[in-house]
């Protein structure tokens, strides 16, 4: 009889171990259905677009200067070595903590850069999730071809 009760306990026990599981994993597919929904929606609100520094160069060309904000999201050391003229620093790890005090305009146009091309694209990727609307990620100071500003303003 002993052994008898401590299987049916066993059994019961493997039950509820199941009945959580499964009920934790719908919850758990849900909350991620939801989050994915919610990505959707920033994402179809937003635009990310890689594109040349040419052609960040030729768009800025003809809109005033409080139609876009070029972004440089270096290190302060980097940006003081050397910048691309009236860009703003946001340092890639400032981005959650002061893009809304830095970039106020969800709407504006904005143009992010770094040295080689990999944390623009961190960052652009950031300020969609953070509700930015046209960002657009043209690479690196590397591969900019056009005046560049050496030294502390």
């Amino acid at each position: 009889m002993d052994n008898f009760k401590i299987t049916v306990i066993i059994l019961i026990i493997i039950l509820v171990v199941a009945i959580v599981i499964y009920y934790t994993s719908i919850n758990s597919n849900k909350t991620n259905t939801e989050v994915k929904e919610v990505d959707e929606q920033v994402m179809e609100n937003s635009k990310y677009i890689y594109i040349s520094p040419s052609q960040m160069a030729e768009q800025i060309k003809n809109m005033n200067k409080d139609e876009y904000v070029i972004l440089d999201v270096r290190t302060k050391q980097e940006y003081d070595d050397e910048r691309i003229p009236n860009s703003v620093l946001l340092t890639l790890n400032e981005i959650e903590a002061k893009a809304s005090t830095v970039l106020p305009n969800k709407d504006i146009k904005i143009y992010v850069y770094c040295r080689s091309g990999a944390r623009s694209q961190q960052a652009a990727y950031k300020l969609i999730s953070l509700g930015y609307k046209n960002v657009y990620d043209f690479g690196g100071i590397i591969d900019y071809p056009y005046e560049k500003i050496k030294g502390i303003k």
